[in-house]
């Protein structure tokens, strides 16, 4: 082992620590939902319709979606205010069989609640 801040010859790009460091983790996209899901039932769902439950505390609420293991946006679907609380059945006849990522998501795209779903 080399002293503290010494370079390995062999190995410029390294240093040597020998002490303990703070890292401060930055993310691009800080997404809070403050432990909040949405409620979606049933789950797994093999055939027909799934519904997912809103959270009342979401007003400003603009969107529903639904996101593959990919990350790509599969289903979305409008939300308005008078419809918070209340239940969105969806189809799962164009999803495929896997694992989904399902997000409410404000007006300015922040994440208010999410879930997951199984399509077998």
């Amino acid at each position: 082992m080399l002293p503290c801040g010494e370079r390995d010859s062999l190995h410029p790009e390294n240093i040597s620590v020998n002490r303990p460091m703070r890292f401060d983790v930055v993310g691009v996209h800080d997404h809070h939902t403050d432990g909040a899901s949405l409620s979606v039932y049933p789950n797994p769902v093999e055939s027909g319709t799934f519904t997912i439950q809103l959270p009342a505390y979401a007003p400003e609420a603009s969107h529903l979606e639904i996101v593959d293991a990919l990350g790509r946006v599969v289903l979305r679907h409008d939300v308005r205010a008078q419809t918070i609380s209340l239940v969105v059945p969806i189809s799962v006849a164009d999803l495929a069989p896997g694992f989904y990522a399902t997000r409410l998501l404000s007006q300015t795209g922040a994440i208010l609640a999410q879930s997951t779903l199984v399509r077998r």
